[in-house]
């Protein structure tokens, strides 16, 4: 008996503290704020445990039947953990989000022209709390000539009404080697007497079902020189070859792997077309 007048005389005072302390929630309760500072989050967990295991602590009344079925007990308890823990639940009364849980997305991707956006969106009511801008992506002066002939081979496959081929990343360390090695022995024979393909079986690559190689290089090229010249060039060169146009325009081929080299005042590119 004792207790229970004991729980009840708390509650008065609880009820008075809340109208004179805490008069925005009383007004326009948020829903879990047990401790009535305005935020719900774990401190309110062990304040409603407190409360719940009758100690004396003050509470904000207007928000202890935390589910909303009449009753003040464990079950309300229960609920604000879940709550506070990620799950897709309500608290009482549910009139402004905690943004407890949130996670970054991704909503618009960088490129090498424009830069891309992040934001951290609230997971329960979809609030867009954070906005990060995500740089552009800068290139390295080989990146640009790949990314450049790349551009050209797909647009002559285009004129002809080829799919375009993919960058075969997997397959560009054999390139890397290839194209030092060209630097050294200009042929599609490597240094050590071998096959160009065997490039990729030393780095236990498969060359798939079909395997083809261009090799270029021209003069007078250095850092400082026009990317844009570099690629374009080396490209006309290309077509301007039955050889190394067919294997450009070659239906049977579905990746290609480029890489470059600038060596010795020259530019070098070693094309790798797989099927």
């Amino acid at each position: 008996m004792k207790s229970s007048i004991k729980r009840i005389g708390a509650l008065l005072v609880c009820a008075v503290i809340t109208t004179c302390l805490f008069t925005v929630s009383a007004a326009n309760p948020l829903g879990g704020d047990i401790n009535g500072d305005n935020a719900v989050n774990n401190k309110d967990l062990t304040r409603f445990f407190q409360y719940l295991s009758d100690w004396n602590v003050s509470v904000n009344t207007a928000v202890l039947d935390v589910n909303n079925d009449g009753k003040v007990n464990n079950k309300d308890l229960t609920r604000l953990f879940q709550y506070l823990s990620g799950w897709d639940v309500e608290v009482f009364p549910e009139t402004i989000c905690n943004h407890a849980v949130s996670e970054w997305v991704t909503t618009q991707e960088a490129t090498t022209e424009s830069p891309g956006q992040r934001q951290l969106i609230c997971k329960r009511c979809g609030k867009a709390l954070e906005t990060e801008v995500i740089p552009v992506i800068t290139m390295s002066k080989y990146e640009e000539l790949e990314a450049g002939m790349l551009r050209l081979i797909n647009e002559a496959r285009a004129e002809e009404d080829l799919a375009p081929l993919t960058f075969d990343s997997a397959r560009h360390p054999a390139t890397d080697k290839r194209v030092q090695e060209i630097t050294e022995v200009f042929s599609h024979t490597r240094p050590n007497g071998q096959a160009y393909y065997t490039a990729l079986t030393e780095l236990g690559l498969s060359y798939g079902y079909t395997c083809g190689e261009n090799i270029a290089y021209f003069g007078y090229y250095d850092m400082n020189s026009d990317t844009t010249e570099g690629y374009t060039r080396l490209h006309n060169n290309f077509m301007n070859s039955e050889s190394h146009k067919s294997n450009i325009l070659n239906s049977s081929f579905t990746s290609v792997s480029l890489s470059f080299l600038i060596s010795g005042g020259r530019l070098y590119v070693v094309q790798m077309f797989f099927g």
